[in-house]
């Protein structure tokens, strides 16, 4: 993720995008879901990193997640709700392709 050097950039011209209504809320949303998707766990100034976010504003928003969307903090690491690791470790079948299926592909 490259969101760290984003806000670093952002930083320089704040004039351009500080007149944008909810740019910096989107932005760090946005940051929020490619999160969930990548991480089961993450280490709080990795995410303050990655949000631009220190201090109060950083535990607010933990508490907040941990309200509503059952993260959990555990010293300064921030266990995510999004179940990926059981999600990885599941087979599921049915869902692999037989070499039938591909013929018609292969043949094209």
């Amino acid at each position: 993720m490259r969101f760290k050097e984003f806000w670093e950039v952002a930083s320089s011209c704040k004039n351009l995008w500080g007149s944008i209504p909810g740019f910096e809320e989107s932005i760090r949303n946005f940051a929020l879901h490619a999160i969930n998707l990548t991480f089961s766990s993450i280490h709080k100034t990795k995410l303050g990193e990655t949000l631009s976010l220190s201090g109060g504003a950083l535990d607010s928003l933990i508490k907040d997640q941990c309200a509503n969307a059952g993260w959990a903090i555990d010293n300064d690491v921030v266990t995510l709700n999004n179940n990926i690791k059981s999600q990885l470790s599941k087979t599921k079948g049915g869902e692999a392709l037989q070499l039938s299926q591909l013929r018609s592909l292969i043949n094209t």
